[in-house]
């Protein structure tokens, strides 16, 4: 939108906001009036349901008072207690049928006995009858005379004359003992006819059903064939549901969509004392035809307001569309700084709107423009002569104000130029000369700089490879003392195992001198049994020569082993000494060594500080001749620099003639 046309921009702006209003109002409309048609039918529906129900409560508990006051008089009592008496049962007729008539409510009012015998009933024809029999008679005996309360079993059709009625029993009691009770079929019909007469305002198809929410039966449909009949309708059984979830609603509403798509509203009220519910079901769609249509008008009345005013809009905006493409020319004609008077905004000139202020103001600012520029061509061509001693008179307005004091500071300032610029250069002359008499002089004095670094550079180069060769020297001693070291840690491990088998030989030698000593006390105390055995012998006589012959055998068997231990005493002291002298040898061959171990370290330590030092010095050699090799290409540049400044020098004093030259052609 952004490179569409003013005009098309705000109607379409205009037409969107009118079009956004429109909705806004229209869809407030509709919520409200949907809201408010919803709320006043669904009022409408619970006051249906409620009076309905309100009216069939109060009928069926005023048809109950006078039941239960029927049952309450003595006749009925009386005879009940004495049902033969011809004039008690006269009687109790007549108050049957005076009590029927007085309120009118009774298709059926009787008296009847435990065994369900009709003694009385306000149809003369109907006494004598049995109401029940068999088990139809048990379950009124178990359960509806077994409490002495009244029982209302509901809405059902009349057996004898096909009629609505709601049936009724009274139990009688004598002491604790039921001797029968009263009975009454009382007209639901009627009263069902005058509540479905009364109309349902808001409710054009509207159907009323009355349901036992036990038994789920209808009491009362227009169709009379349902009748006492369950529902399967799906929502009516979800009202029932509805209503067992939630038992103390009393008034309620569901809204249940069928399988064909149509939706229902129910709105039912439940008499939760009786058992029943009445309820009123309308078509969604019928209930909302009226807000449907009412929704129809209003949006055709709002989509036809929104054309009108959009169709106004429009020849509005054509009006100003016109004016608008007018300053559009008249703008673009300026933007091209084509400064002609423009005719076509001239009709428009002096009006008080904001057209004609923007067309005066076109128009004024045309004029002074053509004014301007007059006078600055005027200006830029006496300044293109050479003339910058003539100034501008003319007044400027706004930002060529500045404009002007600009072009007055610029021509003074070029004449303060000019003159310096004059003098300058004569200045400039004389020193151009003296600068190539410098530069040549520094290319000189770069020349000798360069010829001092190459020899610098030879003599560092030497020493540097003499610094080389000392590191690698020092690092190959290094490495020759580190093997050294190497050899005689390992030796002074092998002494340490020597010393340590030293060691054990002295702890060997210590044992066979202990077994030796041992020998010998063995030989010595044989040398004195084989004397004891040649006493004992000799005692003997000549019984005991050949054991005094074997006692001699084992003296000197002794005497030889005595001297046997002597020289193997003498030969394990020898050794003994011999180990001691060998294990002091040892130790102090150890203790050499370790020195050895310690000093090799010393002596590794040493080197090697000698070689990181000389591999220091070789990298600062290293550095030094890197940068003399920077030093030399400076001086390199610094001679071809002032060869350069030289030549230049003169080429700059041979175009400062020429520029004092042209200064001479202007007027300053």
């Amino acid at each position: 939108m952004k490179n569409l046309k003013l005009t098309l921009r705000i109607g379409i702006n205009i037409g969107l906001l009118m079009i956004v209003a429109f909705f806004i109002i229209w869809y407030n409309i509709n919520t409200y009036s949907t809201g408010m048609v919803t709320e006043l039918i669904s009022n409408q529906m619970k006051d249906a349901v409620e009076s309905r129900a309100g009216l069939i409560n109060d009928y069926v508990q005023s048809a109950e008072e006078y039941m239960e006051a029927f049952g309450q008089a003595d006749e009925v009592k009386n005879l009940l207690l004495h049902k033969d008496d011809p004039a008690i049962k006269s009687r109790a007729q007549e108050y049957t049928e005076n009590f029927a008539e007085i309120k009118g409510i009774f298709e059926g009012l009787y008296i009847a006995d435990y065994e369900s015998e009709t003694l009385t009933h306000n149809i003369k024809t109907a006494v004598g009858m049995k109401t029940r029999e068999g088990d139809s008679l048990k379950e009124l005996q178990n359960n509806t005379l077994a409490k002495r309360e009244l029982s209302n079993n509901g809405v059902m059709m009349s057996p004898s004359t096909g009629n609505m009625v709601i049936s009724m029993y009274y139990p009688i009691y004598d002491n604790d003992k039921c001797i029968g009770y009263v009975g009454a079929a009382v007209y639901a019909k009627n009263l069902m006819d005058s509540i479905i007469g009364l109309e349902a305002e808001g409710l054009p198809q509207y159907e009323y059903a009355f349901i036992n929410n036990a038994k789920k039966t209808y009491i009362y449909n227009e169709d009379e064939s349902l009748l006492n009949t369950e529902t399967d309708d799906e929502g009516y059984i979800e009202m029932l549901k509805n209503i067992e979830e939630n038992p103390d609603q009393t008034i309620g509403m569901v809204e249940h969509t069928y399988p064909d798509g149509d939706e229902d509203i129910i709105v039912y009220r439940n008499i939760p004392e009786r058992g029943w519910t009445f309820a009123v079901r309308d078509c969604k769609e019928n209930i909302y035809a009226s807000l449907t249509k009412l929704t129809n008008v209003t949006s055709a009345s709002f989509v036809i307001t929104l054309i009108v005013l959009i169709a106004f809009l429009v020849l509005i905006m054509l009006g100003i569309s016109k004016q608008l493409r007018c300053v559009e020319r008249a703008i673009g004609k300026l933007g091209r700084m084509e400064l002609d008077k423009d005719l076509s905004i001239q009709k428009y000139v002096g009006r008080k709107d904001e057209v004609g202020v923007i067309c005066t103001t076109l128009d004024t600012t045309a004029d002074n423009l053509r004014s301007y520029i007059t006078e600055m061509d005027t200006q830029l061509a006496a300044m293109s002569e050479g003339d910058f001693a003539r100034e501008s008179r003319m007044k400027y307005i706004g930002a060529f104000e500045t404009i002007s004091s600009s072009m007055n500071s610029i021509q003074k300032a070029l004449r303060k130029s000019f003159r310096e610029i004059s003098t300058v250069t004569e200045q400039l002359s004389v020193g151009s000369q003296n600068v190539a008499q410098g530069a040549a002089n520094l290319a000189e004095a770069a020349s000798n700089e360069k010829n001092l670094t190459l020899d610098i550079d030879t003599s560092i180069n030497d020493v540097t490879e003499k610094v080389r060769f000392t590191a690698d020297q020092a690092n190959t001693a290094k490495e020759d003392v580190q093997g050294a070291t190497d050899v005689i840690v390992e030796g002074k491990e092998k002494m340490e195992e020597l010393m340590e088998a030293m060691k054990r030989i002295t702890e060997t030698t210590d044992k066979i001198g202990d077994i030796n000593c041992n020998i010998e006390k063995i030989a010595k105390q044989t040398h004195l049994l084989a004397l004891n055995a040649s006493v004992e012998a000799t005692r003997a006589g000549e019984a005991g020569r050949g054991f005094s012959v074997v006692a001699n055998e084992i003296r000197e068997l002794a005497e030889q082993s005595n001297k046997a231990a002597d020289n193997a005493n003498n030969l394990i002291e020898h050794t003994i000494e011999a180990v001691k002298t060998g294990t002091v040898l040892a130790d102090e061959t150890a203790n050499y060594l370790y020195k050895v171990v310690e000093q090799t370290k010393a002596i590794n330590q040493a080197v090697t500080e000698i070689a990181e030092a000389s591999e220091a010095e070789k990298n600062k050699l290293d550095n030094v001749a890197y940068r003399l090799n920077e030093i030399e290409e400076v001086v390199e540049i610094t001679a071809s620099t002032a060869e350069e400044s030289a030549a230049a020098s003169l080429q700059l004093d041979t175009q400062i003639k020429v520029l004092q030259k042209n200064l001479k052609k202007y007027r300053v």
